[in-house]
């Protein structure tokens, strides 16, 4: 799993939309948009203005706009988006109860689950602590200040679920997590690997994250057929 997600991480951050969106925050333009701004460029170039003299007309493209950026990212991530991990994880044979890396346990809610916790040394963490990560890490990484990541995400838990509170405490811990692999490993993460997320993951204190990383369930005191550690 972690593995997989570090891997999205690397890639998304260099794809389009995440040029698109750091251009519209920062400024900065990536190489394959620099190139899609070309071909639009000459393009619109032989539309000319009636009323600035028969000059050329602006290229609304390239003209930022921090709406177009919050637009852009909404559409990645929010639920079932293609930057929303959860739904992809279950349906993934990689990843879920097919894949005979998942734990067996109930969910938070107390249904059984067989595709919504991963096993690390000894505890088990639930499936959105990924996505989470991935959301902190490229968030900063296309030119999102913390506070407004955070606060997002908090607006779309209360949307989303019809919460009061915003997110949980583990959320906001996972993002956390996301931002200081970003501040280690840079905007494009090349030198970011799984074991530095397992890393991070095995340090937390359970307190920051007491929904998503429990004791693993076949020695968690909740689990009356459970064996000794």
């Amino acid at each position: 799993m972690a593995k997989y997600i570090v891997g999205e991480i690397k890639r998304n951050v260099k794809s389009l939309v995440a040029q698109k969106i750091r251009y519209h925050n920062t400024g900065e333009i990536g190489a394959e948009l620099q190139r899609e701004f070309d071909k639009s460029n000459e393009r619109i170039g032989k539309i000319k203005d009636p009323f600035e003299f028969e000059q050329p007309i602006r290229n609304p493209e390239t003209q930022r706009n921090p709406i177009i950026s919050l637009k852009l990212w909404y559409d990645m991530v929010d639920t079932n988006k293609p930057w929303d991990h959860k739904w992809q994880l279950v349906q993934d044979d990689r990843f879920n109860k097919n894949s005979k890396i998942t734990v067996h346990r109930p969910t938070q809610k107390g249904t059984p689950s067989e595709s919504h916790y991963h096993k690390y040394k000894n505890y088990d963490y639930f499936y959105d602590v990924w996505s989470n990560i991935h959301y902190g890490y490229v968030g900063l990484s296309v030119g999102f200040d913390k506070k407004t990541l955070i606060d997002y995400s908090n607006s779309q838990q209360k949307s989303n679920f019809n919460t009061s509170g915003g997110d949980p405490i583990d959320d906001d811990t996972a993002i956390k997590i996301g931002f200081i692999l970003y501040e280690n490993y840079g905007k494009f993460a090349e030198k970011l690997t799984y074991q530095d997320v397992l890393n991070i993951l095995d340090k937390t204190n359970v307190g920051q994250m007491p929904n998503s990383k429990q004791i693993h369930w076949c020695y968690n005191k909740d689990n009356t057929q459970g064996i000794e550690k």
